[in-house]
């Protein structure tokens, strides 16, 4: 930069300033789009090692879910131990409760339909199907509901004085008749060592 300055004798002469710069403070703002980190995909029914066996060794209980065993949840509420595992389409649960209390012969079918009709009997919840079922002898059931156009199909034990409850919930929109070999598979794979009967 150059400066011209008055000399004592009028003359003007011209000298060179070192100019010193500013710091000038900025607040740079970077516009970018507001973007969500993706959702993690659900697993589906058919993903590779997606089935595994879990194992409740207190309750002498064996049975196949579609989670990992990390991705199991696993909790424990009262005399209520639950299992859940969630899919892309399905929610499969299996609650064991320990009934306190034995039941046996006739008592097990009359208190399994009071179970099934408390369930269904919820306001808005339609009862779709219904049949009796066995295993190691003694009787089970079966029955399927629908409420706010979600279906879940569901089966009920007493074994070993503990109530086994496992259900399939999903979507009606999801469910079809190629969907029943996911629930047979949870279902069928549940497994209880259960004491033999005593033949007379």
């Amino acid at each position: 930069m150059c400066v011209a300055t008055a000399t004592a004798v009028g003359q003007s002469r011209h000298t060179r300033s070192r100019v010193v710069p500013k710091h000038v403070k900025a607040t740079v703002t970077i516009h970018t789009k507001n973007v969500e980190a993706p959702a993690k995909a659900s697993p589906g029914e058919d993903d590779a090692g997606i089935w595994n066996r879990f194992e409740l060794k207190a309750d002498g209980l064996e049975i196949v879910f579609p989670s990992s065993r990390t991705n199991i949840q696993d909790d424990t509420l009262g005399r209520v131990h639950t299992l859940q595992a969630v899919t892309g389409k399905a929610t499969y649960t299996l609650a064991v409760r320990d009934l306190g209390t034995p039941i046996s012969g006739e008592g097990i079918d009359t208190f399994l339909n009071e179970v099934v009709k408390n369930t269904y009997g919820e306001r808005g919840t339609k009862l779709i199907d219904h049949h009796d079922l066995s295993y190691a002898g003694r009787v089970g059931k079966q029955f399927t509901t629908e409420r706010n156009n979600r279906r879940t199909i569901s089966r009920l034990y007493v074994l070993n004085g503990k109530l086994f409850a496992m259900s399939v919930a999903l979507d009606q929109n999801d469910y079809d008749q190629s969907f029943e070999r996911w629930i047979a598979k949870f279902f069928d794979s549940f497994r209880v060592q259960v004491p033999v009967f005593n033949e007379a």
